[in-house]
């Protein structure tokens, strides 16, 4: 088994990789990688940790340079209108899914993330929609 640690950035507002701003929010990714390409470990998400003490658990596998992970986040986040994140106290073990690629050197992970988010009128919910993100992490030695 191995321990890793990538660092990096995400975002939601991106429209690609490339266009990941330089404020974007920060993300830690500890995980244990078995000999199989099975992973575990967790996700340090600078937003939701700003919200929470609580671990997010990330779990997955990778093969060959491809790279398929999933975060167990204790509690959805949302955001309001005006943009400030917070946690849907009813919306528990909220997954999110990411997939991505290896470099050749296997010390840099790219890829995208998915979430599903909540579209307020007012203070009244009135449909979900599909966000795209995107994350560039690197591997720390």
């Amino acid at each position: 088994m191995t321990k890793q640690k990538w660092t990096g950035v995400y975002s939601y507002d991106a429209k690609s990789l490339d266009e990941i701003p330089e404020n974007a929010p920060t993300c830690e990714m500890h995980l244990e990688v078995d000999d199989e390409g099975g992973i575990t470990g967790q996700l340090i998400d600078s937003v939701y940790a700003n919200l929470t003490e609580r671990i997010v658990p990330i779990g997955g596998f990778m093969e060959d340079n491809f790279l398929s992970l999933v975060a167990h986040y204790p509690f959805k986040m949302e955001r309001k209108e005006n943009g400030e994140a917070f946690l849907d106290q009813a919306s528990t073990d909220y997954e999110v899914p990411f997939y991505g690629e290896l470099s050749e050197d296997l010390q840099e992970m790219i890829g995208s993330c998915e979430e599903m988010t909540a579209i307020f009128e007012g203070q009244d919910k009135i449909s979900d929609a599909l966000r795209i993100g995107f994350f560039k992490l690197k591997r720390n030695v």
